[in-house]
């Protein structure tokens, strides 16, 4: 680890201190979901690209790792790139579906917000071609809209922070000064 740049190393350690940190389902609330709501679930989560968050996690730990690395230590050969590859897609990819692992942390909040008729009608959905449609465009649509909301915040600032500082000053406070 001593190769992989501050940066990197930091950013490694906080997802992990947030996935760790994260609140874990209590026993009891694992138990009461049915076997068939667990499996509806699951399906869902298959059907929907969910379990993808994994691949996406390697894909960024594997990136900034190589980068890191290789800037480190530029006498590494290639090859050995393929070695962390494997090493982080097989830990990641384990621990996906393991006792304790993504999917047993995320059921529990299906569970919590959705009954099983729900589940069993969002599976129908997915299924069809709009809901695949869905699947598909839903990334880039939630990506262009947070660009977009964010390049309208920044248009918004300057005059919420006039309105805020005249509403201040009206009453005695002034924040310019």
């Amino acid at each position: 680890m001593r190769y992989l740049g501050k940066t990197t190393l930091l950013l490694v350690l906080l997802t992990f201190a947030c996935l760790a940190h994260a609140e874990k389902p209590s026993a009891d609330a694992k138990k009461s979901i049915s076997k068939s709501k667990r499996a509806d679930i699951e399906m869902l989560l298959e059907l929907t690209g969910a379990l993808r968050i994994g691949s996406q996690m390697s894909q960024f730990f594997v990136t900034q790792m190589t980068k890191s690395i290789k800037e480190a230590r530029p006498d590494i050969p290639e090859d050995m790139f393929k070695v962390l590859a494997d090493e982080v897609n097989g830990t990641i990819n384990g621990a996906m579906k393991q006792k304790e692992g993504f999917v047993d942390l995320v059921i529990p909040i299906y569970d919590k917000y959705y009954s099983e008729a729900d589940i069993k009608a969002l599976i129908k959905f997915y299924q069809t071609d709009i809901g695949k449609k869905t699947i598909k465009v839903m990334p880039m649509l939630i990506g262009e809209s947070m660009k977009l909301g964010q390049e309208w915040g920044q248009k918004l600032a300057p005059i919420i922070e006039e309105r805020v500082m005249k509403r201040f000053k009206d009453k005695g406070y002034d924040l310019a000064a």
